[in-house]
């Protein structure tokens, strides 16, 4: 199947709680994969490769469009740099989990 913007998709996911699966509505910003997933009080968008997130926006006074073009916009803003260090410090947490990268 070819991934394309928009598609809903299951994903794993590194909560709280631990690894849950959820349905996420996939895009790409900047070569990177990602997931948006919808939630009780928010929206959250999930880097696909480490299952963390990377972004979150209320949904009170928010539509789910809205939401997926101001989250979109905030992957814009993470510079690779910034990405690569964090991925750095995900691998060690996920290697404490027993989880192989990428996740998805």
């Amino acid at each position: 199947m070819e991934l394309r913007e928009g598609l809903k998709i299951q994903i794993v996911r590194i909560t709280d709680k631990g690894t849950i699966k959820s349905i996420c509505t996939y895009f790409e910003s900047n070569g990177i994969q990602y997931g948006m997933i919808k939630e009780k009080r928010k929206y959250y968008v999930i880097h696909l490769d480490t299952g963390f997130s990377v972004a979150e926006i209320d949904r009170q006074g928010t539509n789910e469009s809205t939401a997926f073009e101001l989250l979109k916009a905030e992957t814009m803003k993470i510079k690779p740099a910034d990405l690569k260090k964090g991925i750095a410090k995900i691998l060690k947490v996920l290697q404490e989990k027993g989880l192989t990268y990428p996740l998805n």
